[in-house]
């Protein structure tokens, strides 16, 4: 039982990712998510954490840069009252 319960899933996911990697090949431009959308779990959430965490790093630069911009700005103002 344990040897023929093992081959199943094997066997269950191979066939389910090509299927749904042509769907997903042939529509391109609906973007990333429809693009992993055919791919298996592991996969969709690898990915999905890694955008987000890249997102979070760009927002954060982001916000980085913009608190350094306005702490200039300051600095010039400041040095213009005197």
């Amino acid at each position: 039982a344990v040897g023929s319960a093992q081959p199943s899933p094997t066997h269950g996911r191979p066939p389910a990712a090509p299927a749904r990697s042509a769907s997903a090949g042939s529509t391109p431009t609906h973007g990333a998510p429809d693009a992993l959308a055919g791919l298996g779990g592991d996969v969709h959430e690898a990915f999905g954490q890694g955008t987000r965490r890249n997102l979070r790093n760009d927002l954060l630069v982001a916000a980085d840069s913009i608190t350094n911009t306005m702490s200039s700005l300051v600095k010039e103002l400041h040095s213009g009252e005197g």
